[in-house]
């Protein structure tokens, strides 16, 4: 928080000098030629008889160039994988990953793979593919453009996969927290929100965790507070949506697999800094609880042993600005 800190002295020295103030409102400033980096923490816990049944964690660093800003100020933004970190364990099982570390690594055949080496080569392609973003200022664009083919398909793979890493890529990389990490879902209609104490909002959005549907969901935000006139400091709440009162999105959700569980209900919160003086993010931490309930099964005529369980799924990043 150091650099940040220093970086919001010097914009508002510039901001004092060239005589011009903050944006008044809650918007993206984006500059052609711009660099900076995301760092991506997500954490998944499953709590059935007692907690962390199985827990896994991913650590993704992302560097993002602005490569134009139209004249309507839609800024096309790359977006490269530069590492991942990731880990898990199980019902004793443990596995992890590190790209720094497992450039290499020995091919066998399937039969033979163990559950470790499931694990990497889960994750090893991973780093070095990109994908594009569009953000539009004001309105609420936020558009995925230009995906390398392996993002792409992890992207619409809703949370269906492998256990030994699979589905921990599909959810680490799914369309809605691509879309989140550059830009931190923040845009409504229509226009950004004003930075004002107690101005709110609201967004569409949606959660997935491990052999679930996803699940559509409303982001209620509101500004807390606004300091010295340069950091908005701002909350919200996740909630399942109304399907009767849905909020804006992008695009439809993609078609999802048949899942052995019904989501009962889906509760989080979550909290952003945003320098008004820069027009960027600076930090976003979420915790989501889903809670789930296990289908009978009609063949056996199981009618009986509706198992209920929960995740809770803990999101943080950060940006970081030269």
């Amino acid at each position: 928080m150091k650099k940040h800190s220093t970086s919001l002295l010097l914009a508002a020295m510039v901001a004092l000098l060239c005589g011009c103030g903050p944006t008044q409102r809650v918007a993206w400033q984006l500059n052609p030629g711009d660099t900076y980096s995301i760092k991506v923490n997500l954490v998944s816990d499953l709590a059935m008889m007692f907690p962390n049944v199985d827990h896994k964690e991913s650590e993704m660093m992302l560097t993002c160039r602005v490569k134009q800003v139209d004249p309507e100020q839609r800024a096309t933004v790359e977006v490269e994988i530069a590492s991942i970190k990731a880990s898990m364990k199980s019902l004793g099982v443990k596995c992890s990953f590190d790209s720094q570390n497992d450039k290499e690594f020995k091919t066998v055949t399937k039969s033979k793979e163990s559950r470790q080496q499931k694990y990497v080569n889960a994750f090893v392609n991973y780093p070095g593919q990109k994908y594009t973003v569009q953000i539009d200022s004001l309105q609420q664009t936020i558009i995925l453009l230009d995906l390398d083919e392996k993002v792409r398909k992890a992207s619409t793979a809703g949370t269906s996969g492998d256990m030994f890493g699979g589905d921990q890529v599909h959810m680490l990389l799914a369309e809605e927290n691509l879309r989140q990490y550059v830009s931190g879902g923040l845009f409504t209609e229509p226009g950004a929100p004003k930075a004002k104490r107690g101005t709110s909002w609201h967004t569409g959005s949606s959660v997935l965790v491990p052999d679930t549907p996803r699940q559509n969901t409303q982001h209620i935000y509101t500004i807390d507070n606004v300091e010295k006139d340069t950091m908005a400091n701002i909350s919200y709440k996740i909630l399942r949506e109304d399907p009767d009162n849905a909020s804006p999105r992008t695009k439809a959700p993609p078609p999802q697999p048949r899942s052995n569980f019904q989501v009962l209900s889906v509760k989080g919160e979550g909290q952003i800094s945003f320098s008004l003086i820069r027009g960027r993010l600076l930090t976003l931490t979420e915790k989501i609880r889903v809670d789930l309930e296990r289908k009978a099964d009609r063949k056996k005529n199981d009618k009986t042993r509706k198992m209920k369980m929960y995740y809770v799924v803990k999101k943080d990043i950060e940006y970081i600005y030269e």
